[in-house]
C-alpha cells in the first residue's frame, strides 16, 4: 500500500524537494486556471445574467438588464390587460387585476405588482460580491438554478367574492338539518342537504402560483362536496326543545327597563341548529340575528363624538365636546339570546353593551399652539354624480375640526370610517362578475388625493400612499398627486413631524374640496419638481359584458376607455436644521378599456 504523500518530509531543514515544487506548481496552475475559466465566463456574461437565473417558470439566462425589465413590464402589462382566465365546466371568466366602477375613484386594485429593483437583483446574481463569493454562486446556478418570483399585493377576499359572484349559479351551498314551525306550533324535521361549491382558498392559491411563475395558463376550477353539519337525526333530536321553547314565548332580551320580545315569527323565520360539545342547541341565523339587533340599536346605540375645532378671529375655538358613544356588543348579546332559548330558567337574555371612545378628545384649545394657516390642499370634483357628492361630504364633515397630535400617525380610513350606511354614506355602482353591485367608496378617493396634497405642502412624511388603478379626471392636472383609499387598504397615512399639533379644517366651496391645516410654522421649505408622464399604453378594445340588470338587448356604457401611463415627481423638504429629506412618488396607471354592459336575453327552456 503506498503512503499518502508526506509535504513536511520535503521542507525538512529548510530545504523544499523538486516534488513539493512540483505539486505546488501543479496547484498553483490548477488554481490560476480556474480563476482565469472563470474570469473568461465572467467576462461572457459581463452585460448578461448568469446561466442559471429564472424568474418562475422564465428562463432568464443571458438576457440583459433591459431585456429583463423588458419581460417582467411585458408580462405585467399583460396581466393588468387581459386578466387571468378563470375556467369551469360552463363558464369562463377573465380576472382583472382592478374592479371597475362608473365612478373611478371608486375601482378597487384586487392585484398589485411590485416588481421594484427585481430586475436588477437578477442581473446582479453572481456579480454583486467579491470574488470568491461570486465563484461560489456562478458554480451554484450552474448546479441547480436560482428561482425568483415577482412581489405582488393580492386581495384574497375581494377576488374569492368577484369569482363567487360569477361563478354562484354552478354552486349549491350546503344546507344543515333543520326544523320548520307551522301552524298551531306543528313541528316538521327538514332533511340536510350537500352542497357543491369552489374551493376558493385553493383556487386563490393556484391563482397566486400563476402570478408567481408568470404563467398565463388559464386555473381550471372545479366543485367540491361539502358535507351538512347537522343531519336529519340531529333535527328530530332537537323537536322536543324547540316545542319546549314555542311554549316560553314570548322569552324578552333586555337592557335596563327596556326590554324587546323573540317572538314565535322571530324563530320562525330564523331558526338554525348548532352543534356545541356533540350537544345540539337552538340558535338564530346569522341574519335574524342582525335584523334582531338593528332594530334595537336604534334605541340603545349613541355615536361618539370627537372634540371638534375651529380658528376664531385667530385663536382656536372648541366647537364640539368629545363624548365617549354607546355600542350593543353584539356578540356577546348574541350569546345570552341563544343561551336564554336552551335554558328554560332563562326567560330573559341581557343585552350587553360597551363604550365607544371618541377618537380625538384634545379640549386644551388654549395650549395647543395653533396660530397660523401652515398649508393648504385643494381638489376639483366638477361633474361628480349625486351619491358621490354626499360621500364627499359626509366624509369632509367627519374630519372638520380635528387635530392631529405632534408624532401622531394619521391614518384616513379610521378617520372616515366606517364605511357604510349607517354613517350617511351613499353606495356607488361597481362590477362584480356579470353583474353591476352597489357598493360603499366611492368618492372617498377625493379625500385621500386632498389629504396626499395638503400634506405635501405642508412638508409632512408620507408613510402610505397608492395611486389609482387608472388616472381619474377629477384629478388632473397635475398627473401623479393623486392617492386612492378604499376600507380597510388600501389607506392614505402620514406623521405629524411638527412641534405643535395641527388642526385640520375642511370646507367645500362649489366644486373644489379644501383641506386647510392650522399649526405653528418652523421654517421648514418644500419643493415638488413638475410630474414627469411617461410609458403610455393605449387602452384595448371596448368590453361588453351581458348582464340581467338591463333589460334583453339594452345597452349601458359605465366606464370610459383610459389610456395607461407611469407618473413620477420627487418631493424635496428642506429643514431649518439645514437636514433635507429628498422623495419619488412614481405612479403606475392601467390602460382601462371601455365597458359597456348589455342586456342578456333569457334562456329558452328545453321542450
Amino acid at each position: 500500500m503506498k503512503k499518502a504523500f508526506d509535504l513536511k518530509k520535503h521542507f525538512s531543514n529548510g530545504k523544499i524537494s523538486r516534488a513539493a515544487i512540483l505539486a505546488g506548481a501543479i496547484f498553483v496552475i490548477i488554481v490560476l486556471s480556474a480563476l482565469d475559466g472563470f474570469l473568461a465566463y465572467a467576462y461572457q456574461y459581463k452585460d448578461k445574467a448568469y446561466k442559471g437565473v429564472r424568474l418562475g417558470g422564465a428562463d432568464l439566462s443571458g438576457l440583459t438588464l433591459e431585456e429583463i425589465e423588458n419581460k417582467i413590464n411585458q408580462y405585467k402589462s399583460t396581466v393588468e390587460k387581459d386578466g387571468i382566465k378563470i375556467v369551469s365546466l360552463e363558464k369562463t371568466y377573465r380576472l382583472l387585476t382592478s374592479t371597475a366602477s362608473p365612478d373611478a375613484s371608486a375601482a378597487r386594485d384586487l392585484i398589485v405588482f411590485q416588481p421594484n429593483g427585481l430586475a436588477k437583483n437578477i442581473y446582479n446574481t453572481g456579480k454583486d460580491k467579491g470574488i470568491v463569493r461570486n465563484l461560489e454562486t456562478v458554480f451554484s446556478l450552474l448546479i441547480a438554478p436560482k428561482k425568483f418570483t415577482i412581489n405582488f399585493e393580492y386581495d384574497e377576499k375581494k377576488v374569492a367574492e368577484t369569482l363567487e359572484d360569477f361563478f354562484q349559479d354552478e354552486e349549491t351551498a350546503p344546507q344543515n338539518a333543520n326544523i320548520n314551525i307551522g301552524d298551531g306550533n306543528a313541528l316538521s324535521a327538514i332533511k340536510e342537504k350537500e352542497g357543491k361549491v369552489f374551493p376558493w382558498d385553493k383556487i386563490n392559491d393556484e391563482i397566486k402560483n400563476r402570478l408567481s411563475d408568470l404563467s398565463l395558463e388559464p386555473v381550471q376550477i372545479s366543485l367540491e362536496t361539502e358535507t351538512p353539519q347537522i343531519v336529519l337525526n340531529d333535527a328530530k333530536s332537537a323537536e322536543s326543545k324547540v316545542s319546549q321553547i314555542l311554549a316560553r314565548l314570548p322569552l324578552k332580551a333586555e337592557i335596563g327597563d327596556k326590554s324587546w320580545e323573540i317572538s314565535k315569527e322571530i324563530l320562525a323565520g330564523g331558526l338554525a341548529l348548532e352543534r356545541e360539545n356533540k350537544k345540539i342547541i337552538i340558535s338564530l341565523t346569522d341574519k335574524a340575528s342582525e335584523d334582531f339587533f338593528e332594530k334595537i340599536a336604534k334605541e340603545i346605540e349613541i355615536p361618539a363624538l370627537d372634540s371638534k375645532f375651529r380658528m376664531e378671529n385667530g385663536k382656536v375655538a372648541e366647537f364640539q365636546k368629545s363624548l365617549p358613544g354607546l355600542a350593543i356588543d353584539r356578540e356577546l348579546t348574541r350569546q345570552n339570546i341563544i343561551e336564554s332559548l336552551n335554558n328554560p330558567e332563562k326567560p330573559a337574555a341581557a343585552i350587553v353593551t360597551k363604550e365607544v371612545p371618541p377618537q380625538y378628545t384634545d379640549s386644551e384649545a388654549d395650549s395647543l399652539g395653533i396660530r397660523e394657516l401652515v398649508a393648504q390642499g385643494k381638489t376639483s370634483f366638477a361633474g361628480s354624480p349625486k351619491n358621490r357628492r354626499i360621500n364627499i361630504k359626509v366624509a369632509a364633515d367627519k374630519l372638520n375640526g380635528i387635530i392631529i397630535k405632534p408624532g401622531e400617525i394619521f391614518s384616513t380610513i379610521t378617520a372616515v370610517g366606517p364605511v357604510d350606511g349607517k354613517n350617511g354614506y351613499l353606495p356607488e355602482l361597481v362590477i362584480k362578475g356579470n353583474r353591476t353591485v352597489p357598493e360603499y367608496g366611492g368618492g372617498l378617493c377625493q379625500i385621500g388625493t386632498t389629504f396626499f396634497r395638503v400634506v405635501l405642502n405642508a412638508g409632512l412624511p408620507v408613510l402610505e400612499r397608492r395611486n389609482h388603478s387608472y388616472r381619474v379626471s377629477y384629478y388632473e392636472p397635475p398627473v401623479g398627486m393623486d392617492a386612492t383609499i378604499y376600507e380597510p387598504k388600501p389607506d392614505f397615512r402620514f406623521t405629524n413631524d411638527y412641534a405643535t399639533p395641527l388642526l385640520l379644517q375642511t370646507r367645500i366651496e362649489g366644486d373644489n374640496l379644501i383641506f386647510e391645516f392650522y399649526g405653528t410654522k418652523d421654517d421648514r421649505t418644500v419643493e415638488s419638481t413638475e410630474p414627469r408622464i411617461y410609458n403610455y399604453v393605449k387602452p384595448g378594445p371596448k368590453k361588453i359584458i351581458e348582464t340581467e340588470d338591463l333589460k334583453p338587448g339594452e345597452t349601458k356604457c359605465i366606464e370610459k376607455a383610459h389610456t395607461g401611463a407611469d407618473a413620477e415627481f420627487t418631493y424635496t423638504v428642506k429643514y431649518a436644521s439645514g437636514e433635507t429629506k429628498k422623495e419619488t412618488f412614481t405612479s403606475h396607471y392601467k390602460p382601462w378599456q371601455e365597458v359597456c354592459l348589455v342586456g342578456k336575453a333569457p334562456a329558452k327552456e328545453a321542450e
